[in-house]
C-alpha cells in the first residue's frame, strides 16, 4: 500500500494532493482557522476546491465534490455538488447564474444562482423575491412560477389552484367583517374567459351553508352530473336535516336491462313514487296533490309521443267562489277537435252535488255499435220532508239500427206520513224486441247456494210467473209414475208461525198464522221438492267476521202442481171406474126391478 501526500505552502494558501491508488478510507479531520477573506489573503477557507486548466470557455468549468459508496460498481451512482463560482457563468440550461448545483447520477435536482434563484428538478423556477400579501405560488405549465394574487376579493386570505393559462381554478376565500361568509369557489374557461360554475357559502350574508352550480346547460351538458360505479346499482341524491334525521332521496338506475331502469323518491328509505321505463309506469304512494298556484284549475294530461296533439285531460277546480261551484271535467282534444266528457259538480251555493255527461258514447262489447244518443242521469238527493227524494240512475239508448233500450233504476226513502217510496224501481221498454225490467243470472247453476234473485220479505206482483216448458227444452220425457195420489194423501198439512230465532232475526218472515207444510214431512215422500240452502246469520250490508253460515230448508211448492194434477187425474179415474160400476149396479137393479114387477103380476 503506498499513499503520497504533497503539500505545497503558498504565502496564505494550502494544497493537499493526495494519491487515491489504494488509499484506505479513513475519518479525514481538517483542522483550521478559516475566515470568509478571498483566496489570497491569510486565513481562508477549510477545504477549497479550485478548478484549474478551464475557465468554462475551453471546458465545463465546474469546480466537483463527489459522494459515493465504494461497494457499488455504477460509476453515475452518485451524489456531487457542482459550482461555477466565476463571474459571467451560467448554468447548463443557460438559467442559473454563477450557478451552485446538486446532482444524482449527473442529473441536476437543485440549483441555486447568485442572484437568489431556485430551481427545483430542472421543472421550477421559484422566484428570488418576496410577493405581495395574500399572494400565492403558481405555476404556468412550463417551469416558471410566480406570485400572483388569488380571486375572490378583498375579504380575507386567499388562496388559489389554478391551470397553466389561468382561466380555471379553485379559489379558497376567508371571510372577515360583519358577514362572515367562507368561499370556495370553481371557476372554469378557455381562451382566457373565465366563468364561475360552482360555489359553497359557508354561512354570512348569502345565507346558511348552500351550494351555488351556475353553467349553461343543455340535454348532455347538465348542470351537475352523478354517476354511479357499482354496476347495475343507481345513483342517488339525498336530502337530510340533521336536526331529526330523517331524510328524502332520488335514486336513478339508468342500467342496461330494461325492467332495472327506474326512478324513485323514498323518504327514510320508504319508496313514495317511481317510475319505471320498461313499462314506462309511475307509481305515486298515498297520494297525489296536484295544485294550482293561482286562481286557475289544476290540472292532469294524458299524451303520447305517438301523436302529440291529442290528449286526455283532468281539470279541477276544488273552491267555491261567487256563484261558482267546485267542478271537476274531464275531456279530450285533439288538433281540430275538443270534447267534455263529464262533469262532477260539487255541493256548494245551494246547489245539490251532480254528474253531468255531456257526449255520445257507446256500450257492449261491439266496438262497430255507435250510439246515436245516450242520456244518463244520476242524482243522489238528502230526505227532505215533504220532498220526492231518494237516488236515481238513468240510462237511454237509442241507437240507430241497433234495438231500443231504455233502463231505469231508483234507490229512494222517506219518513214523510202517507209517502209512496220505491226502493228498486226497474222499467223496460222495447218497441219489437225483448225487455227485462231487471234482470238476474246465476253465474253457478250447479251450485244450490246461488240464486238468481233473494227477496228478503214478501213479492206482490200483478202479472203472472212464467217458467219455461217448450218440448224443445227438455229432454228425457217419459209419464209420471202411478201412486202419486197415494203418496200426496202421505203429506199432512199445518198451521204454524215462524220464529227465526236470534240467527235469523234479519229475515222477514211471514208475521201471524200460517197454513202449509213441513219440509222435512215433504222430503220423507217427495225429496226432490225440498231444497237444501246455506245462508248468512246477518243481513248482506252487515255480514263480518262474526257472521255464520247455516243451511235451512225450504220447498219448491211449485213441484206440487203437476203432483196434484197426477193425483187428480187418478182420482178421477177411480170415480170414473165407481161410476161405470155405479151405472152398472143401476142398470142390473132396474132389470131385477122389473122381473119382480112380472113375477107380481
Amino acid at each position: 500500500m503506498k499513499k503520497e501526500l504533497l503539500l505545497i505552502l503558498g504565502v496564505s494558501a494550502m494544497s493537499i494532493f493526495i494519491n487515491p491508488v489504494n488509499l484506505i478510507a479513513q475519518q479525514q479531520i481538517i483542522e483550521y482557522d478559516s475566515d470568509d477573506q478571498g483566496l489570497n489573503e491569510v486565513n481562508g477557507p477549510h477545504l477549497l476546491l479550485l478548478e484549474t486548466g478551464d475557465d468554462g470557455a475551453m471546458g465545463d468549468g465546474w469546480s466537483r465534490l463527489w459522494f459515493k459508496n465504494s461497494s457499488d460498481s455504477d460509476p453515475l451512482n452518485r451524489w456531487s455538488f457542482l459550482a461555477r463560482p466565476w463571474a459571467g457563468a451560467m448554468d447548463n440550461d443557460n438559467i442559473l447564474t454563477q450557478p451552485l448545483v446538486m446532482a444524482h447520477r449527473a442529473e441536476q435536482k437543485f440549483g441555486f444562482g447568485s442572484d437568489g434563484t431556485l430551481r427545483i428538478n430542472k421543472q421550477f423556477v421559484l422566484p428570488n423575491m418576496d410577493g405581495s400579501a395574500g399572494q400565492v405560488m403558481t405555476t404556468d405549465g412550463t417551469g416558471n412560477v410566480t406570485w400572483q394574487t388569488p380571486l375572490g376579493g378583498s375579504g380575507g386570505n386567499s388562496s388559489l389552484l389554478e391551470d397553466a393559462d389561468m382561466d380555471s381554478n379553485i379559489s379558497f376565500l376567508e371571510g372577515a367583517g360583519v358577514n362572515i361568509t367562507d368561499t370556495i369557489s370553481m371557476n372554469i374557461g378557455s381562451a382566457g374567459n373565465s366563468f364561475e360554475i360552482f360555489r359553497f357559502f359557508n354561512g354570512g350574508i348569502e345565507g346558511n351553508r348552500k351550494i351555488v352550480v351556475q353553467t349553461n346547460s343543455s340535454s348532455s351538458s347538465p348542470q351537475l352530473r352523478l354517476v354511479e360505479t357499482g354496476g347495475n346499482d343507481a345513483a342517488r341524491l339525498f336530502f337530510s336535516n340533521e336536526s331529526t334525521g330523517n331524510d328524502w332521496n332520488m335514486a336513478v338506475n339508468g342500467g342496461a336491462v330494461a325492467a332495472n331502469v327506474r326512478f324513485n323518491v323514498n323518504y327514510n328509505g320508504e319508496e313514495r313514487l317511481s317510475y319505471t321505463e320498461e313499462d314506462s309506469t309511475y307509481t305515486i304512494l298515498n297520494r297525489a296533490v296536484i295544485n294550482s298556484p293561482n286562481d286557475d284549475a289544476a290540472s292532469l294530461l294524458f299524451t303520447n309521443e305517438q301523436t302529440t296533439s291529442n290528449r286526455f285531460r283532468i281539470l279541477a277546480d276544488p273552491s267555491n267562489t261567487g256563484t261558482e261551484n267546485a267542478s271537476m271535467h274531464f275531456d279530450w282534444k285533439s288538433s281540430t277537435l275538443e270534447r267534455d266528457f263529464m262533469t262532477f259538480t260539487a255541493d256548494g251555493n245551494s246547489v245539490d252535488p251532480f254528474i253531468d255527461f255531456h257526449q255520445n258514447t257507446r256500450y257492449g262489447t261491439d266496438p262497430t255499435a255507435l250510439a246515436s244518443e245516450i242520456r244518463d242521469e244520476i242524482f243522489w238527493n238528502q230526505n227532505i220532508a215533504g220532498q220526492t227524494t231518494g237516488s236515481r240512475v238513468k240510462v237511454v239508448n237509442n241507437a240507430s239500427g241497433l234495438l231500443s233500450t231504455r233502463g231505469l233504476v231508483s234507490i229512494a226513502e222517506s219518513t214523510t206520513n202517507n209517502a209512496v217510496v220505491t226502493g228498486v224501481l226497474a222499467e223496460a221498454t222495447a218497441t219489437n224486441g225483448v225487455a227485462y225490467a231487471l234482470y238476474g243470472e246465476e253465474s253457478n247453476p250447479n251450485n244450490t247456494d246461488s240464486w238468481a234473485m233473494f227477496a228478503n220479505g214478501d213479492i206482490w206482483y200483478t202479472g203472472t210467473v212464467v217458467s219455461p216448458s217448450d218440448r224443445r227444452v227438455k229432454t228425457n220425457i217419459k209419464s209420471a209414475p202411478k201412486g202419486l195420489l197415494n203418496k200426496l194423501m202421505q203429506l199432512e198439512v199445518k198451521t204454524y208461525e215462524y220464529d227465526g230465532g236470534e240467527q235469523l232475526k234479519h229475515m222477514n218472515f211471514p208475521k201471524g198464522n200460517q197454513l202449509g207444510f213441513i219440509a222435512q214431512d215433504i222430503q220423507a215422500v217427495f225429496p226432490d221438492m225440498v231444497r237444501l240452502t246455506k245462508t248468512p246469520t246477518d243481513s248482506p250490508t252487515e255480514i263480518d267476521e262474526k257472521t255464520e253460515i247455516i243451511e235451512v230448508m225450504g220447498v219448491e211448492y211449485n213441484k206440487l202442481f203437476p203432483v196434484l194434477v197426477s193425483s187428480i187425474q187418478e182420482q178421477q179415474t177411480q170415480i170414473d171406474t165407481l161410476l161405470r160400476e155405479n151405472q152398472a149396479m143401476k142398470n142390473e137393479l132396474t132389470e131385477l126391478r122389473g122381473l119382480i114387477l112380472e113375477i107380481k103380476k
